[in-house]
């Protein structure tokens, strides 16, 4: 054991130590950084807990959904190398809101509801514009070339995914999980 504490250490230093390039992968256990839900909000604890006893734990699709975003979260502090990984988790917590919504709209008596109309609902819930006029369509296409190697859009040897889009999705995400367990938009209790 004092063996690999004592390689760690010395692998530590020389990797610390190295003139290193902007593009090359450090190990992660160099890279990590503390999980972060979101480091630009922070929300009161008495909030926290409210949202937490709000979320109803025997809707499988929220929950579902709430797993794969905070697995984004967790695979955004990791590296680089899990980038793509985690734009493929918040596909899946996308989707899970756009179920979720198209849910709401079904049991309102609206027939086989479509993405515009769950993009519709969300800009209509929000009273504003609400980043995307076509929240769900504009993904759309992302998510099919990010998941199909060989889709409609031709093969690919990387996922085409774009890391802004990431930090831009994810910060929607919050708003649109937050308002989907509160049924109040923008609804932050900050600190």
């Amino acid at each position: 054991m004092q063996v690999l504490t004592i390689v760690e250490s010395l692998l530590r230093a020389q990797l610390t130590e190295s003139k290193m390039n902007s593009w090359e992968e450090l190990p992660p256990f160099l890279t990590s950084r503390p999980y972060s839900f979101n480091g630009n909000l922070h929300l009161s604890k008495a909030y926290q807990l409210k949202l937490l006893h709000l979320i109803d734990i025997n809707d499988s699709l929220m929950i579902r959904g709430l797993v794969h975003l905070l697995k984004t979260s967790m695979l955004r502090c990791l590296s680089r190398s899990f980038i793509d990984t985690a734009c493929l988790e918040i596909y899946i917590a996308l989707e899970a809101t756009l179920e979720i919504i198209l849910r709401k709209l079904r049991s309102k008596g609206v027939l086989n509801p479509s993405n515009k109309d769950a993009s519709d609902y969300l800009l209509q819930s929000f009273g504003e514009s609400y980043r995307l006029e076509k929240y769900y369509q504009e993904y759309y296409e992302d998510r099919i070339k990010a998941i199909h190697p060989n889709s409609r859009f031709g093969p690919a040897k990387f996922p085409p995914l774009f890391v802004d889009d990431l930090f831009m999705l994810y910060n929607d995400l919050l708003r649109t999980y937050e308002f989907l367990i509160t049924a109040q938009p923008n609804s932050y209790e900050m600190t």
